[in-house]
Protein backbone atom coordinates (compact mmCIF):
# COMPACT_ATOMS: atom_id res chain seq x y z
CA UNK A 1 0.00 0.00 0.00
CA UNK A 2 2.76 2.29 0.90
CA UNK A 3 4.87 1.77 -2.46
CA UNK A 4 7.68 0.61 -1.09
CA UNK A 5 7.36 -2.85 -2.52
CA UNK A 6 6.78 -1.20 -6.04
CA UNK A 7 10.32 0.78 -5.23
CA UNK A 8 11.94 -2.00 -4.37
CA UNK A 9 11.33 -3.37 -7.86
CA UNK A 10 13.96 -0.74 -9.12
CA UNK A 11 15.86 0.87 -6.31
CA UNK A 12 16.95 -2.00 -4.01
CA UNK A 13 19.88 -1.10 -2.42
CA UNK A 14 23.66 -2.70 -3.97
CA UNK A 15 26.23 -0.18 -3.63
CA UNK A 16 27.58 2.42 -0.10
CA UNK A 17 26.70 5.63 -0.40
CA UNK A 18 29.57 7.81 -1.48
CA UNK A 19 30.51 12.02 -1.45
CA UNK A 20 29.24 13.98 0.62
CA UNK A 21 26.86 12.20 3.09
CA UNK A 22 23.92 13.14 5.86
CA UNK A 23 22.28 10.91 7.76
CA UNK A 24 19.16 11.53 10.18
CA UNK A 25 19.66 10.21 13.53
CA UNK A 26 18.66 7.29 14.59
CA UNK A 27 15.41 6.72 13.19
CA UNK A 28 12.36 9.10 11.71
CA UNK A 29 8.85 9.31 10.82
CA UNK A 30 7.42 9.41 7.10
CA UNK A 31 4.32 9.38 5.62
CA UNK A 32 4.11 7.52 1.80
CA UNK A 33 1.49 7.03 -0.39
CA UNK A 34 -2.04 7.14 1.01
CA UNK A 35 -0.63 8.53 4.01
CA UNK A 36 1.40 5.32 5.12
CA UNK A 37 2.97 6.19 8.33
CA UNK A 38 6.46 4.70 9.34
CA UNK A 39 6.73 6.00 12.57
CA UNK A 40 10.35 6.19 13.71
CA UNK A 41 11.34 3.72 11.61
CA UNK A 42 13.26 4.99 8.64
CA UNK A 43 16.60 6.14 8.36
CA UNK A 44 17.11 8.31 5.32
CA UNK A 45 20.93 9.43 4.13
CA UNK A 46 21.87 11.62 1.35
CA UNK A 47 24.60 11.27 -0.66
CA UNK A 48 26.07 12.97 -3.65
CA UNK A 49 25.20 9.86 -5.47
CA UNK A 50 21.13 9.02 -4.28
CA UNK A 51 18.90 8.88 -1.30
CA UNK A 52 19.59 5.85 0.40
CA UNK A 53 16.08 4.73 3.06
CA UNK A 54 15.94 1.56 5.04
CA UNK A 55 13.57 0.92 7.59
CA UNK A 56 14.84 -0.63 11.40
CA UNK A 57 15.88 -4.36 10.78
CA UNK A 58 13.29 -5.35 13.24
CA UNK A 59 10.48 -4.14 10.67
CA UNK A 60 12.50 -4.92 6.97
CA UNK A 61 10.84 -7.75 6.26
CA UNK A 62 9.15 -6.52 3.44
CA UNK A 63 10.74 -3.38 3.53
CA UNK A 64 14.51 -4.29 1.77
CA UNK A 65 17.13 -0.70 1.67
CA UNK A 66 16.12 1.44 -1.78
CA UNK A 67 18.91 3.38 -3.52
CA UNK A 68 17.01 6.21 -5.34
CA UNK A 69 18.93 8.47 -7.67
CA UNK A 70 18.33 12.13 -7.43
CA UNK A 71 16.92 12.06 -11.26
CA UNK A 72 14.36 10.01 -9.98
CA UNK A 73 13.42 12.53 -7.52
CA UNK A 74 10.59 15.12 -7.44
CA UNK A 75 10.79 18.01 -4.86
CA UNK A 76 7.56 19.28 -3.83
CA UNK A 77 6.02 21.19 -0.96
CA UNK A 78 2.81 21.01 1.32
CA UNK A 79 1.23 22.05 4.34
CA UNK A 80 -0.68 19.99 6.78
CA UNK A 81 -2.23 22.08 10.25
CA UNK A 82 0.23 24.52 9.72
CA UNK A 83 3.37 22.66 9.16
CA UNK A 84 5.62 22.85 5.97
CA UNK A 85 6.71 19.06 4.70
CA UNK A 86 8.79 18.20 1.58
CA UNK A 87 7.30 15.99 -0.71
CA UNK A 88 9.69 13.97 -2.33
CA UNK A 89 7.81 12.03 -5.38
CA UNK A 90 10.39 8.56 -5.79
CA UNK A 91 10.53 7.26 -9.31
CA UNK A 92 9.69 8.93 -12.50
CA UNK A 93 7.55 6.01 -13.15
CA UNK A 94 6.44 4.94 -9.92
CA UNK A 95 5.54 8.73 -8.66
CA UNK A 96 5.57 7.38 -4.81
CA UNK A 97 5.36 10.34 -3.00
CA UNK A 98 7.04 10.67 0.69
CA UNK A 99 6.48 13.46 2.95
CA UNK A 100 9.40 14.04 5.51
CA UNK A 101 9.14 17.32 8.05
CA UNK A 102 10.77 20.82 6.30
CA UNK A 103 13.84 20.45 9.12
CA UNK A 104 14.84 16.88 8.15
CA UNK A 105 15.06 18.18 4.69
CA UNK A 106 16.83 21.07 5.20
CA UNK A 107 19.26 18.56 8.21
CA UNK A 108 19.87 16.38 5.11
CA UNK A 109 20.56 19.12 2.67
CA UNK A 110 17.55 17.92 0.59
CA UNK A 111 16.21 21.59 0.21
CA UNK A 112 20.04 22.51 -1.57
CA UNK A 113 18.40 20.03 -4.01
CA UNK A 114 14.81 21.37 -4.34
CA UNK A 115 13.74 24.27 -6.88
CA UNK A 116 12.39 26.66 -4.96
Amino acid sequence: MSGWHALARRFKYQSEPYGDIESTGPFISVNMRYWSYYGGLVLLTAADDALYVSIMILFRIGHPPLHIPWDEIEFGRTKFFFRTFIVLTLGNQDKIPMRISLRMARNLGILDRCPE
